[in-house]
């Protein structure tokens, strides 16, 4: 809930408006998949690491970094086809 207002206006902002409908309904999408698979991954960490409290945190740290390398790979290609111009970089216009 937190995270939905900036979600939903980098949807607008990045999907082109004959496709906005489908890319709101992929996010969507994506978010319950990972409500509905987080319990079952954390389960089998537990299950396959145990009490290896380290090694919890490590497989946990090593999630949010595959996360943060596809967050990453988006923002790069999204700057690339849509390169910032100085109406864009400071919020009064040019000047």
């Amino acid at each position: 809930m937190l995270f939905d207002p900036a979600q939903q206006a980098a949807i607008a902002e990045v999907a082109d408006p004959a496709h906005r409908g489908r890319a709101y309904g992929v996010v969507g999408f994506a978010s319950m998949i990972g409500i509905a698979f987080a319990p079952l991954l954390g389960g089998v960490l537990l299950d396959t690491i145990g009490d290896h409290h380290a090694a919890m945190w490590l497989a946990i740290a090593m999630i949010g970094g595959g996360q943060t390398v596809c967050f990453v790979a988006f923002v790069r290609r999204r700057t690339t086809r849509h390169p910032a111009t100085p109406r864009d970089t400071h919020p009064h216009g040019p000047g």
